[in-house]
């Protein structure tokens, strides 16, 4: 909610982005329709916003902290950063190390927004073309949790996705369920 009415108010995005959501599930459920209908000519702006709510109010910083927020500024690389994600048809080594290459880049370009951010952003759009083996996100809590750093930083990201896709393996489940399991367990221990 705090993020809603941060973007509301910023008058970034219209409330009518969110008369759909009833739940915060809603949110994940209507994000992935979207993407599953997307195309090359679409406007991804009302994505982008909605996968910044789904992650929280961490995700403020590319909101506040920048003079204005500038969709236009954005854009291209968001565009980028989509086109790779939906070249990826697996999650090889190969596959790995192209993706973090353009999270750098992203990274580098747009300003405020780290790679805890960034992931579920790949995370959403790789659910396109590789589903239920999406590469899970690498945030603050999967650094600590399970790579026992300090914060997610770019360069774990190839040894936190290895070991996650070990792990999925080992378990025989989906790179998404182990993340959720990851997450529920986390949660419910604090």
């Amino acid at each position: 909610k705090a993020m809603i009415t941060l973007l509301t108010n910023k008058g970034i995005v219209t409330k009518d982005l969110f008369d759909v959501l009833e739940t915060d599930d809603d949110i994940e459920l209507i994000i992935l329709k979207k993407i599953k209908v997307y195309s090359l000519q679409d406007d991804v702006e009302d994505i982008f916003h909605l996968i910044q709510i789904w992650g929280g109010i961490t995700g403020r910083g590319i909101y506040i902290f920048n003079e204005k927020f500038d969709w236009g500024k954005i854009a291209p690389h968001y565009k980028k950063l989509i086109a790779r994600c939906l070249s990826i048809k697996d999650t090889s080594d190969k596959s790995i190390d192209k993706l973090i290459d353009t999270i750098t880049e992203f990274n580098t370009a747009v300003k405020h927004m780290g790679v805890s951010f960034i992931t579920k952003h790949v995370r959403f759009w790789l659910y396109n073309t590789i589903g239920e083996q999406t590469l899970p996100i690498y945030d603050s809590i999967m650094a600590k949790c399970v790579m026992r750093q300090s914060c997610a930083q770019t360069k774990h990201l190839s040894k936190y996705w290895q070991a996650m896709i070990a792990k999925s393996a080992q378990l025989n489940i989906s790179l998404m369920a182990l993340e959720r399991q990851i997450f529920k367990h986390i949660y419910y221990r604090e």
